[in-house]
């Protein structure tokens, strides 16, 4: 039983590390398709 929550932990632990990796990867993508879009305009 221990060792079942345990591995439950784990997974909602991994799961929130996903979500933020997704939030970063977007963040940094839409970064740099601003500054793209900054560097064209010029």
């Amino acid at each position: 039983m221990r060792a079942k929550s345990r591995s439950a932990q784990v997974q909602q632990a991994s799961e929130r590390c996903a979500a933020w990796c997704c939030a970063l990867c977007s963040l940094v993508l839409r970064c740099l398709i601003a500054f793209c879009d900054l560097r064209g305009a010029q």
